[in-house]
């Protein structure tokens, strides 16, 4: 037999990418403590040399017969760890023999290629959570790991079971059950906090803007300095506006007047915070708009104006004419001349600081002829022309759900008030924040070419319009759920209520549903009815398609109230597949609210819409629930008594009454909220 010994050359280059490691992947590990990506990069004439030096130590420690680790194959230890956990086949078991005896294994595991993917995870997890912490998460709830045993672990599993088989028995899937269980029960400590935006420059008055203002001009303009070595406490002085406090007073009150007082002295000693204020009138807007003489021409006349509008007159004046200062020290010197007053009239204190403020800032500002704006007390006094930016501006504060009779300061979009609203707390909350800043500065998540007080605000969860204490988290968030048994009964119930879908009707699952209980008899049930149609009625909100809307009747001994109920929750029925349902439904709503406050009930059948769905109602008396039957769920779902009215947003249960409303924002709001737990 003759052997064939001819060999055949074979390019076989294109398989390097497909065996899984290349030279440029190689050289990403490091050998012997030496980084041969970069040496080669700094030395590409030694090459040849370096390859080789390289070659050399990975032969000597292949061929090494101790087990010696060196210093440099320990940094990504844990990085390697974790790596291998993630790829066992049984990863507590590997666990638990890494936790036991780790140095038995620390040799294969130190020579582990690092996955960039990993490397990536773990260093974006410590962004999050602090070096050395241990954290047990059960479907999305953290779990004390402290109070843990496995007699507590068992419970808690069960516990889940059975809340997974009541949702299998509502018909839901179980990838819809495993979304409700990774959401949050109640907000989580360390969480994203609610915030509200106010920043509203037509309407919000500045006394100071830190980079404009030529006392700011020698203070370094880089974020960069917040993250500069300084003295425990101390606020980093840099000429932006990354602190905005912004205070929504009622002139007239003198607590109100202190802390303007108190935030222009703290000014003039240069903290680095920008102040702003916009006044609200707590009194009725209409009855003292109404009643006002704005006509007044004389000072005697004006003084039944009332201190609020007075002195926003004259703070008005100022500050178009001579800047945010001048205004601002104006209510400083007569919120100082008020205390020490003594026998001096009000009005004469009044004067004095006015004039004082006049002469100490010169007029800046020039009016449409070119003249200098300089304000003069009679005539600034009289100016019945500042009135109406006085009422736009309570209507503003008043949209915003805070409160209108109590001073309310807006720090960075935190809002303190009441006890809280003191100098201690306030420059509390500026260390807080202070650490927040730091953080983002750190992480570059502040744009410098961009509002920064925007980036701020919306940290860590998107800024609202609305102020609502039961719906945001604090001391008074409504805790209180819908006591809803899980039943084939309860199913039945719900079957049976019609629902109002926002938007068209495209087959999906709504995620937020908003159930209202109301007596039409009460104007709390009447503003409700109405807060809840605009609500339906705003189609081109981005979340409409995901919310829905039902009534239940809470009246007792009311025909009135029954009657007009029945014909809301008919008028849902009959308009469901109306492309324009929702301004129907509210134009609807305003008629019958409009008949009950005038008494007219007993003429509603004169209006054909309204005739027609008082006998449609009756035709479908019986396959809707009863009065009875609506009750009990009133009673027992809301905990309400007869007459009471409330709001339930995805099981969590509002009370609404005459003191505390819910209005059209209100619900957009509880949305929100309830998404953004999610």
């Amino acid at each position: 037999a003759i052997k064939n010994m001819e060999y055949k050359a074979v390019d076989d280059r294109h398989k390097e990418g497909a065996s899984g490691t290349s030279i440029e992947e190689d050289l990403e590990d490091e050998v012997g403590g030496f980084d041969f990506k970069t040496l080669l990069q700094r030395k590409p004439n030694l090459e040849v040399d370096l390859l080789s030096f390289r070659d050399r130590l990975l032969s000597e420690a292949k061929n090494a017969e101790s087990t010696d680790i060196k210093v440099w194959a320990l940094k990504d230890l844990g990085i390697q760890a974790s790596q291998r956990i993630l790829q066992a086949e049984e990863p507590l078991r590997l666990i638990r023999d890494l936790s036991h005896n780790l140095p038995a294994v620390v040799s294969s595991i130190s020579r582990m290629r690092v996955n960039a993917s990993v490397r990536a995870e773990l260093e974006n997890n410590r962004n999050f959570v602090q070096p050395g912490t241990n954290m047990v998460h059960v479907n999305g709830r953290l779990l004390q790991k402290d109070d843990m045993n496995p007699f507590s672990l068992y419970r808690f599993i069960r516990h889940e079971i059975e809340v997974i088989e009541k949702f299998m028995q509502l018909g839901m899937d179980s990838r819809s059950t495993k979304k409700i269980l990774y959401a949050p029960s109640e907000q989580m400590e360390g969480g994203s906090m609610f915030k509200i935006d106010v920043k509203n420059d037509n309407y919000v008055m500045w006394l100071n803007d830190l980079e404009k203002d030529d006392m700011y001009r020698q203070w370094p303009r880089s974020l960069d300095t917040l993250l500069q070595r300084g003295w425990p406490g101390q606020l980093k002085f840099i000429a932006k506006n990354i602190w905005t406090a912004i205070f929504l007073v009622d002139p007239s009150d003198m607590q109100s007047l202190t802390f303007l007082s108190w935030a222009y002295e703290q000014m003039e000693q240069q903290l680095p915070v920008r102040f702003g204020v916009a006044f609200k009138y707590s009194k009725t807007l209409e009855e003292q708009w109404e009643a006002s003489p704005s006509d007044a021409e004389s000072e005697d006349q004006a003084e039944e104006l009332g201190d609020a509008v007075i002195l926003h007159r004259l703070f008005r004046a100022l500050h178009l004419g001579h800047g945010g200062k001048a205004a601002w020290s104006f209510l400083a010197i007569y919120a100082e001349g008020m205390q020490t007053a003594g026998k001096t009239s009000k009005r004469e204190v009044r004067k004095d600081a006015f004039r004082r403020a006049a002469k100490m800032f010169r007029a800046q500002y020039r009016d449409a002829e070119g003249k200098l704006m300089k304000a003069k007390y009679k005539p600034s006094l009289l100016n019945a022309t500042h009135d109406a930016f006085l009422k736009k501006s309570s209507e503003f504060v008043e949209r915003s759900g805070l409160s209108m009779t109590e001073a309310v300061c807006v720090l960075n979009g935190n809002v303190l008030s009441g006890q809280s609203l003191d100098p201690n707390q306030f420059h509390y909350m500026l260390q807080m924040q202070m650490m927040v800043l730091q953080r983002m500065a750190y992480f570059g998540q502040l744009d410098e070419r961009r509002d920064l007080h925007n980036q701020i605000i919306n940290h860590n969860g998107k800024a609202h319009r609305r102020f609502h204490a039961q719906i945001v988290s604090g001391p008074s968030t409504s805790k209180q759920m819908l006591k809803m048994e899980v039943s084939s009964k309860t199913i039945e119930e719900l079957d049976r209520i019609p629902f109002f879908l926002c938007g068209n009707d495209d087959g999906a699952m709504r995620g937020v549903t908003h159930l209202v209980a109301l007596d039409l008899s009460t104007k709390v049930g009447r503003d409700l009815l109405i807060a809840s149609a605009k609500r339906m009625s705003q189609t081109s909100s981005e979340r409409c398609k995901r919310v829905r809307l039902a009534y239940l009747d809470s009246s007792s001994q009311s025909p009135e109230a029954e009657s007009s109920f029945a014909v809301v929750t008919e008028a849902i029925k009959s308009m469901k597949n109306d492309k324009d349902k929702g301004n129907k439904f509210l134009e609807l709503s305003r008629k019958i609210v409009k008949l009950l406050e005038d008494s007219s009930w007993s003429s509603a059948s004169t209006d054909a819409e309204i005739k027609t769905l008082m006998e449609a109602a009756e035709k479908s008396k019986e396959s809707g629930l009863n009065k009875g039957d609506m009750q009990r769920m009133v009673s027992q779902w809301f905990q309400l008594a007869p007459g009471e009215s409330a709001v339930s947003t995805s099981g969590r249960v509002f009370k609404v009454t005459a003191d505390v409303a819910f209005r059209m924002g209100d619900f957009v709001l509880a949305e929100d909220t309830e998404w953004n737990d999610r």
